[in-house]
């Protein structure tokens, strides 16, 4: 009787260690397609800044007066340039 209720008992908990193992393999399943759907969407976040960014860029370099290109040309490389060719302007 109680070889049979401890083999019971043995089957039950292998049964319950399934249900956990599988839900667990449920959970980290559900947790990386969370984690690539995010990725994704940031991915095509991402595309688009660059394009806007892009069309930006292009718009800045054939619609902006020449000086005013030298002036943000000099002010990102070294300041001291900007300041002269102001000066001098």
């Amino acid at each position: 009787m109680f070889g049979s209720l401890g083999l019971l008992a043995f089957l039950d908990l292998l049964v319950s260690l399934d249900l956990l193992v599988s839900c667990w393999f449920l959970w980290i399943c559900w947790f990386l397609w969370i984690c690539w759907f995010f990725r994704l969407c940031w991915f095509f976040r991402l595309y688009w800044f660059f394009r806007l960014y892009w069309w930006l860029y292009r718009w800045f370099w054939f619609f902006c007066p020449c000086i005013f290109r030298i002036t943000i040309l000099t002010l990102r490389y070294n300041w001291w340039v900007h300041t002269c060719i102001w000066f001098l302007l």
